[in-house]
């Protein structure tokens, strides 16, 4: 076979689809179940046998996928576990065309339909992100029967294991979080980035009193944005216009240079801080803010907590 039929997998996949629309679309709709037999199509070149390959292993991998769903239905294993006729990377690589099918063939019951993330949708175990968690309050971590002040939690475990704290502080930095001053039954999560929105699986956080801390910039407002969405009764601290001008002439550094559009859901004095980072192309990154005025707006929110009755 000539070199110009050694064409990469993506290059492959998207000349099969191109080239062969009609025959992709009887393949997923001809039965209510799937086709057992592909149509004879001609080679008019190398580079296609090789897809004609590609596409009949796709056939015959998906035909397993789909087989073993309906008998196990949200088996709760990971992907590479299924017995398959083709390699173990097979469902990872190919979960799109497989979501049509699944959701095609399988009971709605054993589906997850407000569900995007394929794993999540079917069933199946992955790599969960991981949450380092660490108890600001000891007398909260024995309650808890917690040995480790500092832990790494997956999603899940910590979907299915409430913390009976009055107030959760999530922080962006691991450092920060590590030396963040101790708070009466608090608990302080950290290094979620634009995967906070996975906390949304954590409904137990709906009860607590629960604030954001992350660098004074156009990203954090937009992923505090995104935590508050979630969880509407979100404050922030060390994110506003006050905490701006005491320390965007000693602190600041260059921000994306990208303009955004206002977050939805900051408050007023957050929203003075967002306009004028993206307007200055500005950053003061929270591990730059002193010790001592951590120390003073942890202080402050400790006050504000105590008061509000928010839980």
């Amino acid at each position: 076979m000539s070199k110009r039929a050694l064409l990469q997998p993506d290059e492959i996949k998207e000349k099969a689809l191109r080239r062969y629309p009609a025959f992709l679309s009887a393949w997923l709709t001809n039965t209510p179940y799937f086709p057992l037999h592909i149509p004879g199509i001609g080679v008019p070149d190398e580079s296609l046998a090789i897809a004609q390959q590609q596409v009949q292993s796709l056939k015959n991998g998906s035909k397993d996928v789909v087989d073993y769903f309906r008998q196990h239905p949200r088996p709760n294993v990971f992907a590479r576990e299924i017995p398959l006729s083709v390699d173990t990377k097979f469902v990872e690589q190919n979960s799109g065309i497989l979501e049509q099918w699944l959701d095609r063939v399988l009971p709605p019951e054993t589906i997850r339909a407000d569900e995007r993330h394929f794993e999540r949708r079917f069933g199946l175990r992955y790599p969960e992100p991981q949450f380092l968690l660490r108890f600001l309050d000891p007398e909260l971590q024995r309650s808890a029967g917690s040995p480790w002040r500092e832990c790494s939690v997956s999603l899940h475990a910590l979907a299915e294991s409430p913390i009976d704290a009055t107030t959760v502080i999530i922080v962006e930095n691991k450092v920060n979080l590590l030396t963040f001053p101790a708070v009466p039954s608090a608990i302080a999560m950290g290094g979620l980035g634009n995967g906070i929105v996975d906390l949304a699986y954590v409904t137990w956080l709906s009860n607590q009193s629960l604030w954001y801390w992350g660098d004074l910039d156009v990203e954090g407002f937009e992923i505090l944005s995104r935590l508050r969405i979630r969880f509407p009764q979100t404050r922030s601290f060390l994110m506003d216009d006050t905490t701006l001008l005491r320390w965007k002439d000693s602190l600041a550094i260059s921000g994306t240079a990208r303009p955004r559009a206002v977050p939805a859901l900051l408050t007023e004095p957050e929203t003075t801080a967002f306009n004028f980072c993206d307007a200055h192309n500005m950053r003061i990154e929270q591990e730059r803010i002193p010790q001592s005025a951590v120390v003073e707006a942890v202080s402050e929110l400790i006050r504000t907590t105590a008061t509000s009755g928010v839980r």
